[in-house]
């Protein structure tokens, strides 16, 4: 068959018209000029004329020499060649302004397509090996290297130990991972975290094969390798100890089976899908959902099936013996196993594990028709953010081929989609875009097998190899995308930090009562790593109606009792306890009494203040000290007398441009007694647009005088004490841009995006994201220079742009009256001098710089440095009441799980809905740099109607601390907007 696919183009080719000599000048003219343009636009400085004369020169002899090359092949060739996607380099070559990236993915199009366009013999099995060694050397080299926290965490454990995961136990998986863990590779954790990547890489190298035999096209294969092995979820998972991974390689290997046998009807071809079937509904019984597509499938293409029932013999058996790897869970909880927090001592507990039956109370949560028309809009983000909408529309394209066809395919792949997208978007859990990996691998099936198998004839033919190499393109360019975001989270160590903090902080023999989410990072340094076993680490679960701060506090009682009690979540119900809460590493020791020690790394000192308070010792942590992170200050105080008012305890950080940081602490003065040691936590975000420098660290405290303004305490005459100075050093990278640019000014700078935010009346903000690239570990320092915005020609605003070296970047913030649609940019030296910038082949321009600020509702407002509030919009909801919808940027990848607030303000009340962002679907530990994310919320807030809103507030907090991220604009804060954006009233 595939010979005489084989001949069919061989004779397509033939049948060509004859070309002439000028066509293939100026194909090598478009090569010349295309490849200049590349060059010359991948340097880090503008190009003088004469300089940029030399690249085309170049380019041009370039295109002389592929020119030659091409009519050489010509003549080679029985068959014209098909030059005319070289045609398409002319636009990139034209095009008025800046575009390395674009022009990039245009030149790899057309190779692509000229590739596919002019093969004369079927794609070969060496492409999916190639995809399978760089798939594999991408995710070993993004893979995470340190213990991870709630089921990554757990699947660390497990795997290491032979233990019994959560339900539904993942049996073969963990004895899958026992074998990896066995590897003299790294850390026991590392392992484990790198089985995912091999699992992935198998699964997008069975796709790709799949995809290669089904079309006899080398680039649909890669379409499908690339597509779904570069998208978000899917990158992440195989770099972190998951059985996602593992869930889609069987699925693969099923589909593939599947196909297989539909070319070889056989017995043992179909046992072969039974046993890949069972293996993987033996991995995760979610896969039994999956079932009415698969039987759906095996009796379209064969209906006798129904009638030899000794024909399912085979491959129901095969799906039996599958099953047995389920034996393992009641086996080794019987021996006894270090991980067993769920003991299996009878046939329907086994059951109730391995079908996973206490979560059923979360399936079809959602079901009514407006919580679904919810979920399907946030469905929709989540495949904008995964694959961008070039891919989506692809796989609506591929499906409506595959409709006309192979029906037969797509009631499969379609079915497998549609099974598991209905089950994860109607169930209850902060891990939809997990959930929905199946749905990822379906997808891309779809659009490869569909748009790749398509046997279109003449200039169809041409359109389908265009597109698929498009495809490919977009795919590599989430990849892109995706590449920063993954290197960061290669080298993070939060939750590990977190846990060995935590524990070696932790008194002897102390009870941690804890979340899931911190709570098996823990178990695995004690069980596997041998930390601290005399700690016992207890994980405090929901218990059904029961509101958790009672469960929380039932279990402190218990455990004060015997033992020092530490705990990891805090409730406002905590501050009526009669306990209290110190901070201990980033979590809180429980006290019934007096008794708290001063940590031996403090710094001693006595400092009293005139409304009675005694400052005792400080500890300073500032190794994060830089624009977008943060410095962590513990303050040591106790009353020497009954306080007169309720105080609030603060540490700023300042320079001369005013307050770098704050963190304030309330404290009610009927709960302090005298003489009580208390401590106060302080984490302290820096803003971005802050400049490298010495600062100073001051702290103190205030109160609300009796004229109703906030008055500083003083200690010997002055308002605060001088905690020391803290280094401000340059940022890394700069924060994400919901305008991105890339223009080059000279010496290596960048203006890698701006944004405006108009939250001030009467004023707008903005902020520039520059960065100084070149040679990494190069000392030469960049001058400061000086930004000026411009409005018809006139200066507006201006900002210091400090001296950077490579691999440093800065924010500018620039303030300016009135809210203009556009501004003009230029950078000047110290001594008045225009920096120039590269305009299109990056040739040096010393006119301004065009930047356009239309939207006039898009905020931009950075928020505890990982997130940007981008907007709130306000629609009719149900019933009348305001549906809000708050727009949020990732400045970079999320490590915390947050919680987005929103509010209605009305007279004196305030009304608030929190939760997970988008319906739970997209939790911020999901994000990465670059997501924008849309958390809407129709809450029944009981309001008469619109006449009765005042105002909106919006905020986000940590889930388990429920400590609210610090708004980093110094004019919102001195408008009272510290830790929430205020937003006036709008009619729905």
């Amino acid at each position: 068959m595939l010979s005489r696919i084989a001949q069919r183009r061989h004779a397509e080719v033939s049948r060509a018209p004859v070309m002439g000599g000028g066509l293939i000048w100026a194909c090598g003219l478009a090569v010349g000029l295309a490849l200049a343009r590349l060059v010359a636009e991948a340097s880090r400085q503008p190009w003088r004329v004469a300089q940029l004369a030399l690249i085309v020169g170049a380019g041009l002899v370039t295109g002389i020499v592929a020119a030659l090359a091409i009519g050489e092949l010509a003549r080679r060739r029985t068959g014209e060649l098909v030059l005319w996607p070289l045609g398409a380099l002319f636009v990139y070559v034209l095009w008025p302004v800046p575009a390395f990236w674009w022009g990039a993915g245009l030149l790899i199009v057309v190779a692509l397509a000229m590739t596919a366009l002019n093969a004369t013999r079927p794609a070969g099995r060496w492409l999916s090996l190639a995809a399978l060694v760089a798939a594999l050397a991408l995710y070993a080299t993004t893979c995470s290297r340190s213990a991870l926290a709630a089921d990554a965490g757990e699947f660390q454990i497990v795997t290491n130990v032979l233990g019994i995961a959560h339900p539904p136990g993942y049996a073969l998986y963990t004895m899958l991972g026992r074998l990896a863990a066995l590897l003299p590779l790294g850390s026991p954790a590392y392992r484990i975290n790198l089985l995912s990547g091999v699992t992935s890489a198998l699964a997008l190298y069975v796709g790709a094969e799949l995809v290669r035999r089904e079309t006899d096209s080398m680039i649909a294969g890669l379409v499908f390798a690339a597509g779904l092995g570069l998208s978000a979820t899917f990158w992440v998972q195989s770099t972190t100890a998951n059985i996602r991974s593992l869930l889609v390689l069987l699925l693969v290997l099923c589909v593939d089976a599947l196909f297989r046998w539909r070319r070889d009807p056989s017995t043992r071809r179909l046992a072969w899908v039974g046993l890949t079937f069972g293996l993987g509904a033996g991995h995760h019984s979610s896969v039994l959902l999956l079932a009415p597509a698969v039987l759906a499938f095996l009796l379209a293409c064969e209906p006798g099936l129904l009638r030899s029932p000794r024909r399912w013999l085979s491959p129901l058996g095969a799906v039996a013996a599958s099953l047995l790897v389920w034996l393992y869970l009641p086996i080794r909880s019987a021996v006894g196993s270090p991980f067993d927090p769920e003991p299996i001592t009878s046939l329907r507990a086994f059951v109730e594990h391995v079908l996973a039956l206490g979560f059923r109370g979360d399936m079809l949560h959602f079901r009514t028709l407006p919580a679904l028309a919810e979920r399907l809009d946030v469905f929709g983000q989540i495949l904008r953010l995964e694959f961008g909408w070039p891919l989506v529309l692809g796989c609506a394209a591929g499906a409506i081929l595959l409709a006309r066809r192979d029906w037969r395919a797509l009631l499969l792949l379609g079915g497998v989609w549609l099974l598991n997208a209905a089950s994860a978007l109607t169930y209850r859990a902060p891990q939809t875009v997990e959930y929905l990996l199946p749905s990822y691998a379906s997808m891309l099936l779809v659009l490869a097998i569909g748009l790749g198998g398509w046997r279109a004839e003449g200039w169809l033919r041409d359109v389908r190899a265009v597109a698929l190499s498009a495809l490919l393109v977009v795919a590599l360019g989430n990849g892109c995308s995706n590449w920063g975001s993954l290197q960061v989270l290669a080298q993070d160590s939060t939750d590990q930090q977190y846990a060995e903090s935590l524990l070696n902080a932790a008194p002897q023999d102390a009870l941690v009562l804890s979340n899931w989410h911190h709570a098996t990072t823990m178990w695995y340094l004690q069980t596997v790593e041998g930390l601290r076993p005399d700690v016992d680490v207890a994980y405090v679960y929901p218990e059904g109606s029961t509101p958790n701060k009672e469960v929380w506090l039932r279990r402190i009682d218990a455990g004060l009792a015997t033992r020092p009690v530490v705990v990891t979540n805090w409730f406002y119900g905590y501050e009526s306890s009669g306990y209290r809460f110190l901070p201990l590493a980033e979590a809180w020791q429980v006290f019934d009494g007096e008794g708290c020690a001063i940590p031996q790394d403090a710094e001693a000192m006595d400092l009293t203040f005139d409304q009675g308070m005694r400052l005792v010792a400080a500890v300073v942590r500032d190794g994060n000290a830089r624009p977008g992170g943060d410095v962590r200050v513990r303050i040591y105080w106790e009353a020497l007398r009954t306080l007169e008012h309720d105080y609030a305890g603060f540490v700023q950080l300042v320079g001369p441009g005013g307050v770098l940081g704050q963190g304030d602490v309330s404290h009610r003065a009927g709960l302090i007694a005298p003489g009580v040691l208390q401590v106060d936590s302080h984490d302290l975000s820096l803003l971005w647009h802050a400049q490298p420098g010495s600062y100073q660290l001051i702290a103190g405290f205030y109160f609300l005088g009796e004229t109703g303004a906030w008055q500083r305490c003083t200690s010997a005459g002055a308002d605060h004490v001088v905690l020391g100075q803290v280094e401000v050093s340059a940022a890394h990278r700069s924060p994400a841009s919901l305008h991105p640019k890339h223009i080059v000014f000279a010496d290596g700078i960048m203006l890698m995006g701006y944004d405006y935010d108009r939250g001030v009346q009467g004023q707008t903000r903005v902020y520039l994201h520059v960065e100084r690239e070149g040679p990494s570990g190069h000392e030469d320092r960049s001058d400061a220079l000086q930004a000026m915005l411009l409005l018809d020609g006139v200066p507006v605003a201006s900002g210091i742009l400090p001296a950077l070296v490579p691999g440093q970047a800065a924010t500018v913030a620039m303030d300016l009256a009135g809210s203009p649609e556009a501004l003009d940019l230029a950078l000047e030296t110290t001594d008045g001098a225009r920096v120039p910038w590269g305009g299109a082949w990056h040739l040096r321009q010393r006119g301004e710089l065009r930047l356009r600020l239309p939207d006039p509702s898009r905020r931009y407002v950075p928020m505890g440095g990982s997130v940007a509030y981008a907007g709130l919009t306000v629609a009719d909801g149900r019933q009348g009441e305001p549906a809000l919808s708050s727009e949020w940027l990732a400045l970079r990848p999320l490590v915390r799980d947050y919680a987005v607030s929103v509010g209605v303000r009305s007279g004196a009340s305030e009304l608030k809905a929190d939760g997970t962002p988008a319906m739970g679907a997209i939790p911020t530990l999901k994000w990465l740099q670059g997501w924008q994310v849309r958390d809407e919320r129709s809450p029944e807030f009981g309001l008469t109607g619109p006449e009765a809103v005042v105002g909106y507030s919006v905020e986000m907090y940590d889930a388990f601390t429920l400590a609210p991220l610090q708004v980093l604009d110094e004019r919102l804060v001195r408008e009272g907007q510290g830790t929430r954006i205020l937003e006036p009233a709008t009619a729905p």
